[in-house]
């Protein structure tokens, strides 16, 4: 509407017979404007209400990521426990695997039997895997409790 006002004024300037123009913008100003602003304030209402509806998403999603995060971190902690637990302990059973499992294989008859290799090494990983996960659970049931 501004362009067309300013048009119209530059062709006043040149002298023309513009009352067919004037009429028309008088016409529109009357019309048309109203009807946009009538249309424009029964819109702004659905507008508030999307608006609103579009934050409470927001929010929810939010919520939700921070959840999920805090999932991962604890899951993260956990294996981390377990990892390095289970660590500890296949470190401490390799170099003592053979002189255990003589103990607990040796008898009266046979004080020292000839161990495997292979044999040390699925002991010394056996347990610690078996240490990793207990200290996993240990430390699960331990944050249970804490948030009861």
């Amino acid at each position: 509407m501004d362009n067309y006002d300013l048009i119209l004024n530059r062709l006043a300037n040149e002298q023309s017979d513009l009352e067919l123009f004037q009429k028309f913008t008088n016409y529109v100003q009357e019309k048309y404007l109203k009807q946009i602003k009538s249309d424009q304030q029964s819109l702004q209402a659905p507008v508030k209400h999307l608006e609103t509806f579009i934050n409470t998403v927001e929010g929810i999603i939010k919520i939700e990521n921070t959840k999920n995060e805090r999932r991962l971190n604890n899951t993260i902690a956990l294996d981390s426990v377990g990892i390095s637990t289970a660590s500890v302990a296949a470190s401490l059973l390799t170099e003592n695997s053979e002189t255990i499992l003589q103990t607990l294989l040796s008898s009266n008859a046979n004080p020292s039997p000839r161990i495997n290799p292979g044999c040390t090494f699925l002991f010394s990983f056996t347990i610690s895997i078996f240490l990793g996960l207990l200290s996993v659970i240990i430390v699960w049931q331990g944050w249970l409790k804490n948030k009861s």
